[in-house]
């Protein structure tokens, strides 16, 4: 029997008010529980199609569940630093068995100071309705964004048998 798997990687690159690139982060994702039957009941049973993804920025130190779910994830929580308070648009292009967002890297205007640890996918572009499909903590530890700063997320999903 081959075995069918889903994942995805961020990489999250913060630049300074001036356009300097202050750091990188490359962090591998956990399709949660709620992604990967969201993913089934559409495939198979008829189950909702969402027709748009959102990326948004965790906070400092989380912890990343399989049970966790947009509504309830009580080890991380969403930062409110953004401009605009709004998640990014997943605005993606698939290749063979991928779909990224290389061309269109979601982009966020960062005003004020915050500790990001991590990112997540999901169906909403705001609050807790919807579907969390992803999400990630960083592996070398919380990173620190200023006022002004900008930050661009790639986001890639990938899907193998084996």
């Amino acid at each position: 029997m081959d075995k069918l798997t889903f994942g995805g990687e961020f990489v999250i690159t913060c630049y300074s008010k001036n356009g300097n690139v202050k750091w990188t982060e490359r962090t591998h994702n956990l399709v949660v529980n709620e992604g990967l039957d969201s993913i089934l009941d559409s495939f198979f049973i008829g189950g909702t199609v969402y027709p748009n993804f959102y990326i948004g920025l965790v906070s400092s130190s989380p912890v990343i569940s399989a049970g966790d779910t947009l509504a309830n994830h009580p080890g991380w929580s969403e930062i409110s630093d953004y401009n605009e308070g709004q998640r990014q648009e997943f605005v993606e292009t698939r290749s063979g068995e991928t779909v990224d967002n290389t061309a269109n890297l979601a982009t966020f205007s960062i005003n004020n100071s915050a500790i990001i640890g991590g990112s997540f996918i999901t169906s909403a572009q705001t609050g807790t309705t919807g579907i969390l499909l992803a999400a990630s903590a960083f592996s070398n530890g919380e990173k620190n964004v200023s006022d002004g700063d900008t930050i661009k997320v790639m986001y890639e999903f990938r899907a193998a048998s084996s």
